[in-house]
């Protein structure tokens, strides 16, 4: 009976350990938010406690950041040389977190930074000759490189904040195609702000029309709208007299309007992408709050119909900026219920303590918004905020931004974020705001999110071919025939089918193979196995190819070089007595890994082997550089930069710097970096 009764509360014993474990573990994974004053926050009108989980690294993940012109997150053109210098920084930012998406601002006021015929070009490229060099095709080219999507960037209907009708008369007399050459066709308020009027089928198609030339010319992933649509203050009785058919009020009329517009471009789209075994998402990023709700309804009570499309609550609780009424007259939810859009990226800016507009509040409203849809949500941060003086938390706590996006992964179709804006990254990289993501969450790469409206239309099972594997030293390179229809590649860690859905397993993804051949490298002398996983057009994994490190080949001079050098540019001017740089872009590595260089320097018009000079070599932002002398005769100088890795050595070829040349230009092979100025000959 003794022992029985031990038994007993041994076992009571271990039951109420196991439930305080468990309750323990609970209250770990489940934190409250606090604010600034370490106060408990509520969801606003509501007794509830906003919580939220321990972060969790992600096997896939949407990891997007705006990138505008406009907002001063890069500069105008200035030359070829400056463009690529400004956007390959870009490129190593997103690296350094892992990003794999750009919302790229390619048409901010019915103009174009790109190449068209459609619309003026934007002043911010003026200059720019895109016969020469077409930069948005090679910016494009090298996100995909890296495995990064593009998502071309536009407003569709703003023309200015400020101007007049003789300024737009003026400004689009030569564009008879584009809308705002008629008058008619552009609604302006008393501010002088104006838009193209969306009520016109005019604009609807010319708009249209925009994008689909856009898609055509280039291999864009997406195209993107932001928060502007209707402004305030402006009169359409004109165009409602012509087009408002069904006698709806005015904000119907334009919600109506915006509706067909969207419509339009999402069948054309579709039909385009089917017809050309393309997928090229539409995605929308309004304003966060689509309409304010008196209360707060638990996700657990919300109402949906037949059609999986949520009736109840039509909105989150708040009194914020809506965009379902005016000024913008926009229906989000609209296009998520009928599926015309493959994303949407609610601008939830504000923090948890913001009572008017809560991000808990909202982010929870979307994400019931999207359940039953084929929509991807992605939620917009505004990281901006961190440099503002706003009394919420985002200038206040050092927690806010890793706090979101710890909320965000109790929402369970929230499937990602985008930054706004690019510019807080590298002004604030070390803060601690920033440092805490960096450092904590955007560790490992990650794929981005299967796109639903498309998912299973491209699949077509596809494995590698033609694996092979390279190692010398702890350096490894994996090579592969090149697949037709495949976005990018995934390289994992590979212990077992485990390891495919395993975030740290993650080594790498490359894109857009420029050679027939993919090559990836990597250092690690700890893994024997690696997996390479094709990814569809529509962000699918396909067939694991596994390679063995132990079947590893030696490298061998039938093997292609180990670089490809990317170019050069002078700094100074080839002259007697001058002192000169010459810098040299990072080369792209074909095989190992942390290329080391060298420049060497001879006299003459023919490099010299027996009488070079040694130069230092130093690192700037993207670019290496090594200082040199023109003597006082002016005698030519030839240059030879040397690469060199665990797997071997290249030169370059011969760069000539020489005063008599009417134009100082030397170039890598298909490479080409123009000195801007003529010089004279200084011997006559």
């Amino acid at each position: 009976m003794i022992k029985i009764r031990y038994k007993r509360i041994l076992y009571v014993l271990l039951f109420v350990l196991c439930f305080a474990f468990l309750f323990f573990n609970e209250n770990v994974k489940a934190e409250v938010v606090r604010d600034q004053n370490n106060s408990v926050i509520y969801y606003p009108a509501s007794s509830t406690i906003i919580t939220m989980p321990e972060y969790e690294k992600q096997t896939e993940e949407f990891r997007g950041v705006w990138c505008s012109f406009f907002a001063g997150d890069i500069y105008g053109y200035q030359n070829d040389t400056s463009m690529k210098k400004q956007l390959l920084e870009v490129l190593s930012t997103m690296e350094k977190f892992n990003l794999n998406a750009i919302m790229f601002h390619i048409r901010t006021h019915n103009d174009a930074l790109y190449d068209t015929e459609l619309a003026p070009m934007s002043s911010y490229i003026r200059g720019m000759d895109f016969e020469r060099f077409d930069y948005l095709e090679w910016f494009i080219n090298e996100c995909h490189k890296r495995g990064i999507e593009f998502h071309a960037w536009l407003n569709p209907y703003r023309i200015s904040s400020s101007t007049t009708v003789d300024a737009i008369n003026n400004k689009y007399k030569d564009y008879k195609v584009n809308p705002a050459s008629d008058i008619n066709n552009v609604l302006i308020n008393k501010s002088g702000a104006a838009i193209l009027d969306p009520g016109r089928p005019i604009v609807q198609d010319y708009i249209v029309d925009v994008c689909m030339e856009i898609i055509e010319k280039y291999d864009v992933d997406a195209i993107h709208f932001d928060d502007y649509f209707y402004i305030e203050d402006v009169d359409d009785s004109e165009t409602r007299k012509l087009y408002n058919t069904n006698k709806l009020s005015v904000a119907n009329f334009r919600r109506e309007s915006v509706d067909k517009f969207i419509k339009k471009l999402s069948d054309a789209m579709y039909d385009y992408n089917i017809n050309n075994n393309r997928c090229v998402q539409l995605g929308i990023s309004p304003s966060g709050i689509y309409q304010n709700y008196s209360s707060y309804v638990a996700p657990s009570n919300y109402k949906y119909n037949a059609n999986g499309d949520l009736t109840y609550p039509l909105g989150s609780v708040g009194s914020g900026y809506s965009h379902y009424d005016g000024p913008l007259y926009c229906d989000t939810k609209k296009w998520i219920d009928n599926e015309w859009i493959d994303y949407i990226i609610p601008q939830v800016y504000h923090g948890f303590d913001n009572s008017s507009a809560c991000y808990a509040a909202i982010v929870e409203w979307w994400n019931g918004v999207v359940k039953n849809k084929k929509c991807n949500l992605y939620i917009g941060t505004g990281l901006y905020r961190m440099n503002h003086n706003l009394g919420e938390d985002w200038s206040e706590t050092t927690t806010e931004w890793i706090n979101q996006l710890r909320f965000n992964q109790s929402c369970e179709y929230v499937k990602g974020t985008c930054i706004y804006q690019y510019k807080t990254l590298t002004r604030n990289i070390n803060s601690e705001m920033i440092t805490n993501v960096l450092n904590n969450c955007f560790t490992n790469k990650t794929k981005l999110p299967d796109i639903l409206r498309y998912k299973d239309k491209f699949s077509e099972n596809n494995e590698v071919s033609g694996a092979q594997i390279y190692k010398k030293n702890d350096s490894i390179a994996i090579k592969w025939d090149k697949l037709d229809n495949v976005k990018n590649y995934l390289i994992y860690r590979y212990v077992n089918s485990d390891s495919l859905n395993e975030p740290t397993s993650i080594v790498g993804m490359i894109g857009n193979c420029d050679l027939d051949a993919c090559i990836f490298n990597i250092k690690d002398d700890a893994f024997s196995s690696f997996a390479i996983v094709p990814i569809n057009s529509s962000n699918e994994q396909e067939k694991a190819k596994i390679v063995n490190v132990n079947e590893a080949k030696d490298f061998n001079s039938d093997v292609n070089n180990i670089v490809r050098f990317e170019g050069y540019f002078l700094t100074g001017v080839p002259q007697r007595n001058a002192r000169l740089n010459i810098r040299f872009y990072e080369a792209t590595i074909l095989y190992g890994a942390d290329i080391n260089y060298k420049v060497y320097m001879s006299r003459g018009l023919e490099f010299n082997e027996d009488e070079k000079e040694e130069l230092e070599v130093n690192k700037l932002s993207d670019t290496y550089y090594s200082a040199f002398a023109m003597d006082k005769y002016g005698c030519p100088i030839t240059l030879r930069i040397y690469a060199y890795n665990d797997f071997g050595s290249m030169y370059s070829e011969d760069i000539v710097i020489n005063i008599k040349m009417e134009k100082s230009i030397d170039m890598f092979k298909d490479i080409f970096m123009y000195i801007d100025e003529y010089l004279e000959n200084i011997f006559n």
